[in-house]
């Protein structure tokens, strides 16, 4: 395993494990079912102006509640990785549910790629418990 994967790996268990922590700091009730956080999903592919998939490329996704100004959380609420085909699924995750969030999206190119780090947002979805689950599909073109 590369460390830059082994990195990633513990990136995705710590984001995973601070939601639950957090699902789990929310919950007033017993019976309620935060147990599960409230997510929403952002997809897509990622390329150079040439079309050519970029394998590697590390998205963060940043979810915050439409109350007070849309900027830029300042904590991550996702954490993923293009595929060598350039295509990503970005699973949000939050504590409480969250209609409107105002979201952004950070892409990292691969490191030594000569590519720029993109920020894309603002983007509105909902964060929700249950289906449907809101979606979004963005297509990122990284530029040199």
């Amino acid at each position: 395993m590369h460390i830059s994967a082994f990195v990633t790996h513990l990136h995705r268990s710590f984001l995973m494990t601070l939601a639950t922590l957090a699902a789990l700091a929310a919950c007033q009730q017993p019976d309620c079912d935060c147990l599960i956080p409230a997510s929403a999903l952002v997809f897509g592919h990622v390329s150079i102006q040439s079309g050519a998939p970029v394998a590697g490329a590390t998205l963060l996704g940043y979810a915050k509640s439409p109350n007070g100004p849309c900027d830029q959380a300042p904590d991550p609420s996702g954490l993923t990785e293009t595929a060598p085909s350039g295509q990503y699924r970005l699973a949000l995750a939050q504590a409480a549910a969250v209609e409107s969030a105002c979201v952004f999206v950070q892409v990292r190119p691969p490191q030594g790629s000569g590519l720029r780090d993109t920020l894309i947002g603002p983007l509105r979805l909902s964060l929700r418990y249950t289906s449907p689950l809101d979606s979004v599909k963005l297509d990122v073109t990284l530029l040199p």
